[in-house]
C-alpha cells in the first residue's frame, strides 16, 4: 500500500562554514546561509532500513551526491569545490540524521 523509506537528513559542521566563507567572493554572509541549512536542511529519501550495515551501504552509495548537491547549494562553480572529496572529508563537514520510519503516502 504505503512504501516506508529512510531519510537522510545533512546538516552542515564547521569544516563546510569555514570553506564557504573562503569562498565567499560575494560577501553572501556565509554564517546566514550555513545557519539556514541547520534551520532547515535537505532530507533525503532512500528505501526504507533499520540496522546500521545498511545505514553504512546506503551512505556509502549516496555520500558523493549529497556532498556534491551541498556544494552546489552554495556556488555551481565545480573549479571551487574542494578536490579530492573523501567519505572521511563528507564524515567530517556534515552531521548525518537518520529517521528510520518515514511512510511515503504517494504511490
Amino acid at each position: 500500500m504505503f512504501e516506508h523509506r529512510t531519510a537522510i537528513v545533512v546538516r552542515p559542521r564547521t569544516p563546510f562554514l569555514d570553506w564557504c566563507k573562503a569562498t565567499d567572493d560575494e560577501n553572501r554572509l556565509a554564517q546566514e546561509v550555513v545557519d539556514d541549512m541547520q534551520a532547515d536542511p535537505t532530507l533525503y529519501l532512500v528505501d526504507g532500513f533499520s540496522d546500521e550495515q545498511t545505514l553504512k551501504e546506503n551512505l556509502a552509495a549516496f555520500w558523493v551526491g549529497i556532498f556534491e548537491a551541498t556544494l552546489e547549494g552554495w556556488t555551481s562553480l565545480e573549479s571551487e569545490w574542494p578536490s579530492p572529496r573523501t567519505y572521511q572529508m563528507f564524515e567530517d563537514w556534515f552531521d548525518v540524521d537518520v529517521f528510520e520510519s518515514v511512510v511515503d503516502l504517494t504511490e
